[in-house]
């Protein structure tokens, strides 16, 4: 919901993740989604690849990010 956004809920549970998790995680996101892109490259994620047509309806490539923590 609009008006649930920018709070930093989203923020809060991947960190509270990564902070269990040994080695590397992976995860797809869709190439529009700029706002969730942009949060997984603020928190370390890195952009690896893309995978076309990966979503349906509508459909739209997928951005692979990594992130490794020590």
């Amino acid at each position: 919901a609009p008006d649930r956004r920018r709070q930093g809920v989203a923020r809060s549970l991947v960190t509270a993740f990564l902070q269990a998790a040994n080695g590397a995680v992976y995860l797809e996101v869709r190439e529009s989604n700029t706002a969730a892109r942009n949060l997984y490259k603020s928190i370390g994620f890195q952009e690896l690849n893309r995978r076309e047509n990966y979503y349906d309806y509508p459909l739209g490539t997928a951005i692979v990010m990594k992130f490794h923590s020590c």
